[in-house]
């Protein structure tokens, strides 16, 4: 049976329907459905029995490659199986990767293009182009941007890019994945998300870059030079269309602004494909990730806050309404010990905040981590926007930036790192103090906005749901409340 990663690229080429009528060569008669696409199995022996039947792909297995490989008169058969825009697609032998696009090419097929797995990723799946080498080396590029923050990635990925560089990364791949359209006419466009990037972009062709990231698809996009295209992304259920939805809004907002440290995605197309929503938004030449804490990083969270912020009282804020929903959820669905005394302390929290009278409130990421930044020339290229919220506190970014940059792996490494970041003197508290004066609050009043940033982020992974963080993060405001160490006497480090 067809893999599911396979069956996901081939979604970009296919056309839109309501269900997608494939046909696999096999060794035996059957039918079966898969999402929204059935699957007629037939011996290679028996395509002529088809008749008419049209097919919007023929597929094949690595076993009935070997059947077909020197039968030229196969190409014919699959040829009249397949409607305006269909195509034929399979596992081939690496070494035989120039043959077949030889072969497809005097058969009368186009955008002939090659996919294989990347074996080693701790993701789900992972799939890059093969060809041209360009798209292979720009599509490795960007998997190590999303990917390699896990050591084994890292070291991985940065192995296949030089592999790529001296092409011999084709010839360790086993069984390419090869993809061939059969020819429309110069008026007709064909549908599927091939077509639908060809009318957003206006180029001709397109080769694809795909991964599995957490509840969603994400589509790097590459034209035959290898430059990158656009970057789409997939919601895969009502929740992740509803921040993607999100994402839109905010990302058409900023595009009104201009920033001299960052930049963001440009939405160029959004809507629905079949039962998905999708959005497909610019992307940057050769990115770099960027993981550490430098003065651009810093510059840019101070930059996007100010031209964005409007100061008001907390109660008239439109960020009050929000909060009392999230405290009304937090207390009544998360798991709690010492519940009473963290509603006391928050309590506590925002009569200190009113009193300090005007304060700002502008865009937040929300998710503000350091594998949402690349670097792509002198400005950071920011992406991830589905959480982001405007009219929000400051510091949430910041907060959220620093736990990132060395992910703790478990509770009691999350609250070693808490202490450090925010209850010890040293670099993040310089951080923390700097962006305190560029934004135009005193540094004592981050203390209180990192209560509100705990129920914030206890919210979102609420949602997610991510049930071991929001343990994480219920332990986070108990021992805010019981241990000593995290006083707001200690606060930076207790300095003045």
């Amino acid at each position: 049976m067809i893999d599911l990663k396979w069956l996901y690229l081939l979604r970009c080429f296919l056309p839109v329907s309501e269900s997608l009528r494939i046909l696999r060569l096999g060794s035996d008669w059957g039918e079966v459905s898969i999402q929204d696409c059935t699957i007629w199995e037939v011996p290679f022996n028996k395509m002529q029995s088809l008749g008419t039947k049209s097919f919007d792909a023929v597929l094949w297995s690595r076993e009935t490659e070997k059947l077909f490989r020197k039968q030229k008169q196969f190409w014919t058969q699959a040829w009249h199986a397949l409607g305006d825009g269909g195509v034929v697609c399979g596992p081939v032998p690496s070494r035989r990767l120039n043959y077949y696009r030889a072969l497809l090419r005097a058969a009368g097929f186009r955008e002939i293009q090659a996919y294989a797995e990347l074996w080693f990723t701790t993701r789900p799946w992972s799939i890059v182009p093969l060809w041209p080498s360009g798209a292979l080396k720009e599509a490795l590029q960007h998997v190590k941007c999303w990917l390699g923050r896990v050591p084994k990635n890292s070291i991985a990925l940065m192995a296949a890019i030089f592999l790529a560089k001296v092409r011999l990364f084709v010839t360790l791949v086993r069984s390419p994945f090869v993809v061939a359209r059969k020819s429309v006419s110069d008026d007709q466009i064909c549908s599927g998300f091939a077509g639908l990037l060809k009318r957003s972009t206006g180029a001709a062709e397109h080769v694809f870059s795909l991964y599995s990231g957490t509840c969603k698809g994400v589509l790097a996009v590459f034209l035959l030079n290898g430059k990158p295209a656009a970057y789409v992304r997939l919601a895969v259920d009502s929740r992740r269309q509803r921040l993607l939805e999100n994402e839109v809004q905010v990302l058409r907002w900023l595009a009104r602004y201009h920033f001299e440290h960052g930049s963001v995605p440009f939405v160029i197309k959004y809507g629905r494909y079949l039962d998905s929503y999708y959005i497909v938004e610019s992307t940057v030449d050769h990115p770099r990730p960027s993981r550490g804490m430098n003065p651009t990083h810093l510059k840019w969270l101070c930059e996007l806050f100010n031209k964005t912020a409007q100061w008001r009282l907390l109660r008239e804020s439109g960020y009050w309404r929000i909060l009392q929903q999230q405290l009304d959820y937090v207390f009544a669905s998360v798991n709690m010990r010492r519940k009473d005394q963290v509603r006391a302390r928050i309590a506590d929290v925002l009569v200190k905040l009113e009193q300090c009278g005007p304060l700002p409130f502008g865009l937040c990421q929300r998710e503000c981590s350091a594998e949402h930044f690349l670097e792509a020339g002198k400005k950071l290229f920011v992406v991830d926007w589905e959480h982001a919220r405007r009219e929000y506190p400051p510091y949430f970014d910041l907060f959220h930036y620093l736990l990132s940059i060395r992910p703790p792996s478990d509770e009691n490494a999350l609250l070693k790192r808490w202490q450090n970041l925010f209850f010890k003197p040293g670099p993040p508290g310089n951080a923390i103090r700097q962006y305190s004066k560029e934004i135009g609050l005193d540094d004592k009043i981050g203390y209180f906005f990192l209560w509100l940033y705990v129920i914030d982020q206890l919210m979102i992974y609420s949602e997610t749901p991510d049930h071991l963080r929001v343990k994480w993060m219920a332990t986070i405001a108990e021992s805010m409340c019981t241990d000593y160490r995290y006083a707001e006497r200690n606060w930076l480090g207790g300095e003045v």
